[in-house]
Order: C-alpha cells, then structure tokens, then sequence
C-alpha cells in the first residue's frame, strides 16, 4: 500500500475519498487550474476562484481577493458531509500524532493527496490495460534502463492477438503501444522503448495492491 510508511495513521480511505473530492479541482496541475480558471463547478453550483483581468477589469471589480478569500470561496465547494468527516479524521491523527502545524504538516498532507490522487489514476488504468502490455511493461523493467526493440515488444502484441483475435481485429501494434505511451508508461525518444518513471511506479503499484498480473488481453 502507499500508506505502509505510516503504519500508525489509518488514512487510506479518508485520503482516497478526499483525493476523489479533490480529483476535479486536481486534474491540471494546482498552479495552472487556480491561474486559468474563473470559476469551479461542482453539481450544480459555480464558484468564483478569481481569475486574471486587464487592468481595466481590476478597476471594475473592485479589491482584488486575498488568498484567504479565494481559498475560502474553493473550500465552500467541497463542503460535503462525508468529505468534512474524512477532514475531521485526518485532523484527529495528525493531532495523535503531534503533527498539527507547520511545514511538515503541509508536506505531509500534499504527498497524501498527491499519492490518493495517483491511486484513482492507476485504478482507472488498470481497468482499461491490456495483460498482453502489463507481460511488455514487466520485461522493459527487467530491461531498464536499456530498453527493447520495437521486434521484441512486438512479441508481446502478438501474444495478445493470437489469444484474443476479436479484441484485436481493429486494434493494430502502433495503437498498442500508442496506449502505453499515452498514459506515461513508456518512453520512444531513443532508438529502444524504454519503461518511464512512471510505468515502473504503476508495476510497483499493482504489486502493492496485490492486483494479478495475469489479465485478459
């Protein structure tokens, strides 16, 4: 599990129900969702999260918002009753834990949403990826980092398409690999394919969770 470092803080479904919350707010980067966007909508209200007017703009809007304000107006949009309980139990084993301010606290609290957040993509991704591409991300890791040839991970997609000829029928070898690539999986700068950062996170994540292998496809 992601959580094993912190044996002590049963956080894995308050942190994953808050990564879901937060999920809408988090799909762009935090600085680039508060820099681009005038407003969140969350069912069927919409809130002001500020946004970058001409100057001539500012003048007719009057006081520009503090940072207090903006974050308030965000926070009232995720004010769900399962969400503030989840809150309440973090804030409960943090104060257990004596980690109640501070920078560390903060750290802390970002690398949890950070790790729920990247438990919602890898769930999602496990789902749609083909046994045939997770036996092809296993043997670039044992590659690393040199990589493989496109000849020998092509194997691979034959392995898939002689086992399952209906699901190949239209589903050729570039959009086999086009998949992996663009979930990050894989990287095709060189003239090898190697496995990316964040493919070997998703391979060391299925073996955490426990999740086969072994998949159709």
């Amino acid at each position: 599990m992601v959580w094993q470092d912190l044996p002590s803080i049963n956080w894995p479904g308050a942190a994953l129900s808050f990564g879901l919350a937060c999920v809408v707010l988090f799909r762009m980067r935090i600085g680039e969702l508060l820099g681009r966007l005038k407003s969140v909508r969350i069912g069927g209200n919409s809130i002001d999260v500020g946004s970058t007017p001409n100057p001539q703009e500012a003048a007719l809007a009057g006081p520009k918002k503090s940072e207090s304000q903006r974050a308030e107006e965000i926070l009232h949009g995720f004010a769900d009753a399962v969400i503030l309980e989840h809150e309440k139990r973090i804030a409960d084993d943090l104060e257990q834990q004596g980690i109640v301010q501070g920078e560390k606290r903060d750290q802390l609290l970002r690398r949890l949403l950070a790790a729920a957040v990247m438990s919602i993509e890898f769930e999602r991704l496990y789902r749609a990826v083909y046994g045939s591409q997770i036996l092809a991300l296993q043997k670039l890791n044992e590659r690393a980092p040199i990589g493989l040839p496109l000849d020998q991970l092509r194997l691979f997609y034959n392995l898939g398409r002689d086992s399952f000829p209906a699901v190949y029928a239209s589903y050729n070898l570039e959009e086999w690999l086009a998949f992996l690539e663009s979930f990050g999986l894989i990287n095709r700068s060189t003239g090898n394919i190697q496995l990316s950062v964040r493919g070997r996170s998703f391979l060391v994540y299925l073996t955490n969770q426990g999740y086969p292998l072994e998949k159709l496809g």
